[in-house]
């Protein structure tokens, strides 16, 4: 554990761990939506697809950058 300085949680703040993001699905997944038919979001320039016997090329992919989301493909 590690000790708390007051002076950063005072005030009514808090520290909240977050884990695999912290949004409401019914609303935000409508939002990225709308932000890629409007072209604000093209997640095809940041997501890859890796046969699952390319894993290791996946994973250092993702460790330089190269993509920012790989996603594997199970099965053919």
């Amino acid at each position: 554990m590690h000790p708390l300085d007051m002076d950063h949680v005072g005030f009514a703040r808090g520290i909240k761990g977050v884990v695999m993001g912290d949004s409401n699905p019914q609303t935000f997944v409508p939002y990225l939506a709308s932000l890629h038919a409007q072209g604000k979001l093209p997640y095809d320039r940041f997501v890859k697809f890796y046969d699952f016997s390319d894993i290791n090329q996946a994973i250092a992919d993702s460790k330089s950058g190269e993509v920012i989301k790989p996603i594997l493909r199970m099965g053919s």
